[in-house]
């Protein structure tokens, strides 16, 4: 754990048994990762002077062999009610094997304490019943730039990426579509690319958005969700070439549930959507999986996808600037079209 100057911050407390977090909980009272994982805290100066929020940590093994190699960045954004060990549980597990075995370039993992219910959004704070603040402040003004000078990374796009599961999906798409020049790279994991009226727990609304018979709630859920930054910042996207890619098991109730007159696909309407404005990503359906894909990627029984990273990941260079490598492949766009399509080791 970081040294921290400020007597307020909640003592380290390892408990691997139980994964609750309060609503309001910046720095995570249940910090046991796994054997591969650190927690430390950084300034989050957006919610305030003296305030700090934390994170989870996973340095490949080339990180100390090699002090003058930079390294991309995994940035992992947990679920609804979920905390920042959730990466430990399984990415940092995931992403130290392939490492190991060679079949992805060594890299960071980062994993945001997001609050439980944030959606990765600066809160309307001055809505009634709101619990959460500015979640997206912290991670982009302070997390980002925090990791980039206390760690060796690859401090550009290129060298960002981020990835989601059901609200950290959310999380995702919108932050990699609002800020294209910070990540080149969004992988949603069974994102929760859902419309105000479809979240089943209203209290989840309440938290961020306000009470849920306040139009103005929606109008703010829908000017911030990532729908919002297809339809108005569609050209900044493509021209950074963010690689994008939507990911749901086929037992998903966002995958397929039934509407009042037929059943919504809406994983798939919002891959239409990305067509429909011409924004590359794939469009992947896993068959036999419901919304806890990540719980099967942990117990082995789904193989983590990760070509996603390895095929266009920018190599880990020496020194200041992260430069491509002589003789390195450059980045390539993914396809312009997306269909769905059965999942593929390595997709």
């Amino acid at each position: 754990m970081s040294a921290v100057p400020d007597t307020a911050v909640p003592p380290v407390v390892y408990d691997p048994l139980t994964m609750f977090t309060p609503d309001v909980a910046w720095v995570a009272p249940c910090v046991h990762t796994s054997e591969l994982g650190e927690c430390h805290v950084f300034p989050s100066p957006s919610r305030g002077r003296g305030t700090y929020a934390s994170y989870a940590l996973y340095l490949p093994d080339a990180y100390s062999r090699q002090p003058r190699r930079r390294f991309p960045v995994i940035y992992f954004l947990h679920g609804g009610n979920g905390n920042q060990r959730e990466a430990g549980n399984w990415l940092m597990v995931q992403v130290d094997r392939l490492i190991k075995a060679g079949k992805l370039p060594p890299a960071i993992v980062v994993c945001a304490q997001g609050l439980p219910i944030g959606w990765y959004v600066n809160a309307r704070e001055e809505a009634d019943g709101v619990l959460s603040s500015p979640v997206e402040d912290v991670i982009v003004k302070d997390l980002i730039p925090h990791i980039d000078a206390t760690y060796r990374t690859v401090a550009r796009r290129e060298g960002r990426g981020i990835e989601g599961w059901s609200a950290g999906g959310f999380g995702t798409l919108r932050l990699a579509f609002k800020y294209p020049e910070k990540s080149g790279y969004a992988s949603s994991l069974a994102g929760a690319v859902i419309d105000f009226k479809d979240e089943p727990m209203k209290q989840y609304i309440t938290n961020t958005f306000g009470p849920v018979d306040d139009p103005d709630s929606a109008a703010y859920f829908n000017a911030v969700r990532p729908h919002h930054y297809v339809e108005h910042n569609s050209h900044a996207i493509k021209r950074a070439g963010v690689k994008v890619r939507l990911v749901v098991g086929d037992s998903d109730w966002l995958y397929e549930k039934e509407g009042e007159d037929r059943a919504e696909r809406t994983t798939e309407n919002f891959s239409k959507l990305l067509t429909r404005y011409d924004v590359s990503h794939t469009y992947t359906v896993v068959p036999g999986v419901d919304h806890m894909i990540t719980e099967a990627i942990a117990a082995g029984t789904l193989p983590y996808p990760s070509a996603f990273w390895g095929k266009h990941w920018p190599p880990s260079s020496d020194g200041p600037g992260a430069r491509r490598a002589h003789g390195a492949p450059a980045w390539h766009a993914p396809e312009r079209r997306a269909t769905a399509q059965l999942y593929a080791v390595g997709e």
